[in-house]
């Protein structure tokens, strides 16, 4: 049972990983902005709800902890240089807090402003499907299932534009809590994110 459940996870893993290579090569060709995010770190706003048997733990409350992963979003807009208000989606993986995958894909709407001509600041209202694992009332530990949810997220983005065609910029989501799935843990969290933009 446990070997199917295995097969069943690798096989998941490798549709999504397919379906954002497919869509990089998709949307490459037309006009918009690719970012490719690389996921890195939680912080669990209530220090006491913490998942403190984290792998990845930063602290010994496992306030901070590593969380790897990559996603993929495309903004509307004609370039990375124009401000205002454009749509835009998103997809994502990566390993939460008990190591465990996690997958969420949604859209929403990117405000965009530069302050200088190579600094800017943006703002991301959104909502995802997300997918985790499900983790045990009394034990806290994670369970064989899964969980598919909605999710409402809120984003703010500090970027440098290093050419006309390419920008970097650091993402803070902050993810209501979401009792008993994993990837948002028993508190408030603000996941925080690289993104390269093309």
């Amino acid at each position: 049972m446990l070997k199917q459940g295995n097969k069943m996870k690798k096989k998941i893993e490798q549709k999504v990983l397919g379906a954002i290579v497919a869509s990089v090569v998709a949307i490459s060709s037309h006009a918009g902005e690719i970012d490719v995010i690389v996921n890195g770190l939680s912080y669990h706003l209530d220090s006491s709800q913490g998942y403190v048997e984290a792998p990845n733990k930063l602290d010994d409350k496992a306030q901070w902890v590593f969380n790897p992963g990559i996603g993929l979003s495309y903004d509307f807009r004609k370039n990375i240089s124009e401000d205002g208000f454009s749509p835009y989606l998103t997809a994502s993986w990566f390993q939460d807090c008990s190591n465990t995958p996690f997958y969420y894909a949604g859209g929403g709407v990117r405000y965009r402003k530069y302050l200088t001509t190579n600094f800017m600041m943006e703002f991301n209202v959104a909502g995802a499907v997300a997918n985790g694992a499900v983790y045990d009332d009394f034990t806290g530990l994670v369970t064989d299932e899964r969980e598919t949810t909605f999710l409402p997220v809120a984003n703010i983005g500090i970027g440098y534009k290093i050419t006309s065609d390419y920008l970097v910029k650091t993402n803070f989501t902050y993810v209501p809590e979401n009792d008993n799935v994993g990837g948002t843990s028993g508190t408030d969290l603000i996941y925080m994110q690289v993104s390269f933009c093309f």
